[in-house]
C-alpha cells in the first residue's frame, strides 16, 4: 500500500510533464521564463520541471487586406484608390526562439509578429510602390504589381525585424496577390472609354487583316487563272504553228512536183476526158505559143454532120 502511495504522485507528475507539438508547428521552450535557443519538433515530448512549451505555426499564413480592412493608397497623380490584397508569409522555424522572445504574448499565447511586423511593413511597402505609379498604370500593370509589392514587403519586413534585434530572414514573404483595385468614378469612366476605343481599334485591325487575307486569296487565284490562260495560249499557238508548218511543207512538196511535163500531161488527160464525154459541148483549149486560149464549140460540129 505504501508503494502505491509513492507511485501515485509520480504518475500525476508524469502526466503534467509532457507536451505534444501539433503538425506544422514548432515548440519554443522556456526554462523558468528564459527562452531556450532550441525548439521541439512535431510530436509528443516529455518536458522537465519549470519548462513550458509554446507552439508557433510554421505553416504559410495569409494576411488579408479586404473589404473594410482594404488599404487606401494615393497614386502618383494624386488619385485615391482602394486595394484588396493578400500577403502570404511564413515563420522560419530555425529562428522561432528569437521571434518568440521579441513578439510572443505568453500571457495570451498569441503570436504578435503578424500585427507588429507583417501588417505595418506590408501597408508601408504597398503605399510606397503604388505612390510611384499613376492610377491608370497601376490598373494596367496589375499582373506585375503583385511581384513588385512582394519585393517591397520583403525588404520592409526584413528591416523591421532587424530593427527589433531579430534576424532579417526570420519571416519569409511567400507572395502577394492583388485581388481588386477600386478607382474613382471619373477614372473608371475614362478607363471604360479607353477600353472601348481599344476594342474598336482591335476590331478594325481584325477587319483589315481579314480584308488583306481575302485580297491575297484573290491575288493568288487570279495569278493561277492567268497562268492557266498563258499555258493554254502557248499550247494553242504551238499547235497552230505546227499545223501551219505542216501545210506549208505539203504545199511546197506539191508545187515542186508540178513540173511543165506533168502539167502538160494533166491538160491532155483533161481534154481527152472532155472529148469522150457526150454531154460536153464546149471546152477550153490550152494556150498556144502566142499565150492565147481558144474555146471550141462541139455543138456546131455535130450539127454540120
Amino acid at each position: 500500500m505504501n508503494s502505491f502511495k509513492f507511485l501515485i504522485p509520480l504518475f500525476a507528475l508524469s502526466i503534467g510533464c509532457n507536451h505534444t507539438v501539433d503538425s506544422g508547428h514548432v515548440g519554443v521552450a522556456t526554462d523558468w521564463g528564459t527562452t531556450e535557443s532550441w525548439t521541439y519538433h512535431e510530436g509528443f515530448h516529455w518536458i522537465g520541471f519549470g519548462t513550458d512549451v509554446y507552439d508557433m505555426t510554421g505553416q504559410v499564413q495569409a494576411l488579408d487586406f479586404v473589404d473594410e480592412d482594404h488599404i487606401t493608397v494615393l497614386s502618383k497623380d494624386r488619385l485615391q484608390m482602394g486595394m484588396d490584397l493578400s500577403v502570404q508569409y511564413q515563420l522560419n522555424r530555425g529562428t522561432a526562439p528569437q521571434v518568440f522572445r521579441s513578439f510572443y504574448d505568453r500571457e495570451n499565447e498569441v503570436e504578435r509578429y503578424t500585427n507588429r511586423v507583417v501588417e505595418p511593413a506590408s501597408r508601408e511597402a504597398i503605399r510606397n510602390v503604388v505612390s510611384r505609379l499613376d492610377a491608370l498604370d497601376a490598373v494596367q500593370q496589375r499582373d506585375h504589381l503583385g511581384p513588385r509589392i512582394r519585393q517591397a514587403v520583403r525588404r520592409s519586413v526584413a528591416d523591421l525585424l532587424e530593427d527589433s534585434g531579430v534576424p532579417r530572414y526570420s519571416i519569409r514573404i511567400v507572395g502577394v496577390q492583388v485581388r481588386n483595385i477600386t478607382l474613382p468614378e471619373r477614372l473608371r469612366e475614362s478607363i471604360a472609354r479607353i477600353q472601348e476605343a481599344e476594342n474598336q481599334a482591335m476590331q478594325r485591325q481584325q477587319e483589315i487583316q481579314v480584308a488583306r487575307q481575302e485580297a491575297e486569296r484573290n491575288r493568288i487565284a487570279a495569278e493561277g487563272r492567268a497562268r492557266v490562260s498563258r499555258i493554254n495560249a502557248t499550247r494553242d499557238a504551238e499547235v497552230t504553228r505546227i499545223r501551219a508548218e505542216a501545210e506549208s511543207s505539203a504545199n511546197l512538196l506539191v508545187s515542186r512536183s508540178l513540173t511543165p511535163a506533168v502539167l502538160e500531161a494533166r491538160r491532155i488527160d483533161a481534154q481527152r476526158a472532155i472529148l469522150t464525154n457526150e454531154n460536153t459541148r464546149t471546152f477550153l483549149l490550152g494556150s498556144g505559143g502566142n499565150g492565147q486560149s481558144m474555146l471550141l464549140d462541139l455543138r456546131g460540129i455535130g450539127a454540120a454532120q
